[in-house]
């Protein structure tokens, strides 16, 4: 026997039709199969067929592997709310996983950027969720934001002329900039 790739279709929670694809090994060598998250604008497929390469690569080594679009995404029907809010569908593509492929006993869960966000805001909230990896976790804060215009906006801002002829012109409102760069270091 050889390794199988399976697409199908499944409903999520909302009623709309989600799409995935499971990788099936000719032998399956681990109890717990890989459940690939995707991030970013990105579907099943990943950019350079990444998460086909990756899943390929675990089935021959004898892990059970699902890909998956969630609620929006490539083929998948329906809206997409953002990575904040597709832990539903990585719990309905769990129970899907595992009712496909009955052998596992658990999953672990990897997840690329908005995708290992995803995991972490709930996605890996699931009683067969036994492992989690996550590449490059995508983080929005406040004091990220500020050491992002402190590191990229202050330095650029001193290059360019408009910023020199408000100085000299005494438009610059000096205490305003100032006061505006010591809240984004703190």
């Amino acid at each position: 026997m050889e390794n199988t790739e399976t697409a199908f279709a499944f409903t999520n929670n909302a009623q709309h039709q989600l799409i995935g694809i499971i990788h099936h090994p000719a032998e399956i060598m681990s109890q717990a199969g890989l459940l690939i998250v995707v991030g970013g604008p990105q579907y099943r497929i990943g950019a350079h067929r990444q998460y086909v390469h990756l899943a390929r690569h675990c089935a021959k080594q004898g892990i059970p592997v699902m890909r998956f679009d969630y609620q929006g995404v490539g083929d998948s029907t329906g809206v997409y709310p953002g990575f904040e809010h597709v832990a539903p569908d990585i719990h309905q593509a769990i129970d899907e996983f595992i009712t496909r492929v009955p052998e596992m006993k658990s999953v672990a869960i990897w997840g690329l950027c908005e995708g290992a966000s995803a995991i972490l805001l709930g996605g890996a909230d699931h009683k067969a969720a036994s492992h989690i990896i996550l590449a490059n976790p995508w983080v929005r804060s406040e004091s990220g934001l500020a050491k992002a215009y402190v590191k990229h906006y202050y330095f650029d801002r001193l290059l360019t002329t408009e910023f020199w002829q408000k100085i000299f012109s005494g438009k610059l409102n000096i205490k305003a900039a100032i006061s505006g760069l010591f809240s984004n270091i703190k």
